[in-house]
């Protein structure tokens, strides 16, 4: 079964107000045994962006450490607790986080794209500039392809297709409409040995499967690729382990028989 969440959000996180604690306790409960914090740290986020999020998406990595370090020794009988970072890709982040992850001792760290031109689409500025739908969402997998070629420094390529979740009137796809952009993502992530995020936070948004989505997925196994992490993309303690029941089903389905957790950014495999 599943037994790891690898990717929360605790008050760290500009867009959450949860606090740290009450997620393990939750975790928990739930009977979870592996956990990943893995708060957003976006660096040089647009100002006039993070006026209409409510921040700009970066904490305090010393207190963040600190409260971490507390709670994991506290809680090392229930559980066991990883220390990670959701970094948003940035063209010009490169060498900031470097530096970050050569300072703090995390032992997993997301690489996702939020900001893309200095807009985020989750906002509706994004695709008024982008003109359409259609090209809003291939700028998006352009940059994304762009940066996992630039950048190398991360262990899991978050939300893969999180572009479809925000995209106005389109939230579904078949595979071959970007199998273009899908298909060099998978191979660089197989490649460089890096794995791909199952976040089951589409089930949360009502698009009835995760990001994402089966058919890359089923792409992603069709190429080779085994290295899979599971996360909830939780922002509050109810959203923890979000429908874990219907991602297992489903992986099993695709013929995926492992999911990993990462310790000191090496992966360590579970049956499922």
């Amino acid at each position: 079964m599943l037994r790891s969440d690898f990717h929360i959000h605790t008050s760290f996180s500009t867009d959450s107000n949860a606090p740290m604690e009450d997620v393990i306790k939750r975790s928990i409960a739930l009977g979870l045994t592996d956990i990943a914090i893995t708060d957003h740290m976006d660096y040089d986020f647009p100002e006039d962006v993070a006026k209409d999020a409510g921040g700009n998406f970066m904490f305090d990595v010393k207190e963040h450490l600190n409260v971490f370090t507390k709670l994991k020794e506290k809680f090392h009988r229930d559980i066991n607790l990883f220390y990670g970072i959701e970094m948003g890709f940035m063209d010009n982040a490169d060498d900031f986080y470097n530096n970050l992850l050569k300072t703090y001792p995390f032992d997993f760290n997301i690489g996702s794209l939020h900001i893309v031109d200095d807009m985020d689409p989750y906002f509706q500025k994004y695709w008024d500039n982008m003109g359409s739908a259609a090209a809003g969402i291939e700028r998006y997998l352009s940059q994304m392809l762009s940066s996992i070629k630039r950048f190398k420094n991360y262990d899991s390529l978050g939300h893969a297709d999180y572009i479809f979740r925000v995209a106005p009137g389109k939230k579904e796809y078949e595979y071959s409409e970007y199998a273009d952009y899908f298909d060099e993502i998978l191979k660089i992530l197989i490649t460089d040995g890096k794995a791909l995020e199952v976040n089951t936070a589409g089930y949360k948004y009502g698009l009835g499967v995760p990001n994402p989505r089966p058919c890359v997925l089923k792409r992603y196994k069709e190429l080779g690729g085994e290295l899979i992490t599971v996360g909830s993309d939780a922002h509050a303690p109810e959203q923890l382990a979000y429908d874990y029941k219907k991602c297992e089903a489903l992986l099993k389905e695709l013929g995926y028989k492992y999911v990993f957790i990462y310790k000191d950014h090496k992966p360590e495999g579970y049956t499922i």
